[in-house]
């Protein structure tokens, strides 16, 4: 995990981000192509998203809407975790 500095609470990459695990996105390193269609997707900064499958090939959940997003993808995306429950189900 990271320390984000400008709110003081650890961040993580949205690829590590456990099964069922609502966050907050922080931040976004980069904009290739995969990024910016995320962006457009709604996975951008403040966005709630949660996993609902790890691995390689994962699913997310943001809005209300399941996006599909390789490891490496997921590993551009940092996120802050948060305790509350998900607004989406698998």
């Amino acid at each position: 995990m990271v320390l984000n500095e400008a709110s003081a609470v650890p961040t993580s990459s949205l690829d590590r981000l456990p099964l069922g695990q609502p966050a907050i996105v922080a931040d976004i390193a980069g904009d290739g192509p995969e990024l910016v269609r995320l962006r457009i997707m709604g996975l951008c900064i403040g966005s709630g998203v949660h996993t609902l499958r790890t691995g390689s090939r994962m699913i997310v959940c943001v809005g209300g809407t399941r996006i599909g997003l390789t490891r490496e993808v997921a590993s551009a995306v940092k996120v802050r975790p948060l305790d509350e429950t998900p607004p989406c189900r698998a």
